[in-house]
């Protein structure tokens, strides 16, 4: 039998996810608010980004909500049902799934890039010829560990709101 030191319901999984989903998306809905503020000042922003960012948000949500479910669910249920039920595997398994799925999206892993791909990002190329470059690693790398540092704080908050301590242990 699993243990049992810690229990959780559907209502509070339920809560947990959107609740992790919202700190998920906060982040990127903050920075781009920013951004929108200072490429275009104050009046633009109260005028359109607070509306566009304030869309983001819901929308990021709902895609944050999505993966949560998507890539999240089945190692949760795996994790559940075989008794790792702490907040240390829940900060882990937060950080290791985004990280793995975002270095094979990022390196192009499975889907491999065609011949003649090249992509510049910030007047750097990370893919010349469909080949990653040593930037094209680095941009990888840096962007799969911030969204499973991202991804270890939002499991952690999600464990956190859905589980408590079994009263009858």
């Amino acid at each position: 039998m699993a243990s049992s030191l810690y229990v959780t319901n559907g209502g509070r999984v339920i809560v947990a996810l959107l609740v992790g989903a919202l700190i998920g998306t906060l982040p990127i809905a903050i920075m781009y608010g920013i951004d929108v503020f200072r490429a275009n000042g104050i009046d633009y922003f109260l005028e359109f980004g607070v509306r566009n960012t304030f869309s983001g948000l819901v929308f990021g949500t709902f895609v944050w909500f999505l993966c949560l479910g998507i890539f999240g669910g089945p190692v949760w249920i795996f994790l559940h049902l075989s008794g790792g039920r702490y907040w240390w595997i829940a900060a882990l398994t937060g950080f290791v799934v985004p990280f793995c799925v975002l270095i094979i999206q990022g390196t192009g892993f499975f889907t491999g890039r065609s011949g003649s791909t090249t992509l510049r990002r910030g007047g750097v190329d990370i893919v010349i010829d469909g080949h990653l470059t040593q930037a094209g690693w680095i941009d990888a790398i840096q962007t799969s560990v911030v969204f499973g540092a991202l991804g270890g704080i939002v499991a952690t908050v999600i464990w956190r709101i859905a589980y408590r301590k079994n009263p009858v242990q």
